[in-house]
């Protein structure tokens, strides 16, 4: 599917962190998966409704850069046990007729025009100060374009 083959393709391989106030530098990693309905170009991405959230997972460091992690198709699928139901009153509250009406045939969350996929990446960056040592944390957030 055109979708997860496009997903793959978008990613941060390595992250450089060079600081001289910070020590004991990691970078964790997860994602979030949403729902999206596509029309042969148009889509519409129901990132503000269910999502599945993946654990954080340690980054790994090899020569003083951080590894970051890809996905397998089956992971990006992951997503909260939801109705087809639930699922098509929402399209109709938030995405209107035309949508609902572009859906209601479907039987399944993954059935076309539907289909699940990363929406967002997550890194959480901590360290200490060398000075103090008063810990620090930051999120990165990276919207991931959905859709066709």
């Amino acid at each position: 599917m055109f979708l997860q083959t496009w997903v793959k393709q978008l990613k941060i391989s390595i992250i450089g962190i060079e600081t001289n106030v910070l020590e004991n530098v990691k970078i964790e990693q997860r994602y979030e998966t949403s729902l999206t309905i596509m029309d042969e170009g148009p889509h519409r991405d129901l990132t503000e409704w269910k999502h599945f959230s993946s654990e954080w997972k340690t980054l790994k460091q090899k020569n003083g850069k951080f590894l970051c992690l890809s996905y397998s198709e089956k992971e990006t699928e992951k997503f909260p046990e939801s109705s087809i139901e639930e699922l098509k009153a929402e399209v109709k509250v938030k995405c209107g007729e035309k949508w609902a009406r572009h859906i209601e045939n479907v039987t399944s969350l993954t059935e076309y025009p539907c289909g699940i996929a990363i929406s967002r990446y997550f890194l959480r960056i901590t360290g200490q100060f060398k000075t103090n040592g008063k810990k620090i944390s930051k999120l990165i957030v990276i919207e991931n374009p959905m859709g066709c």
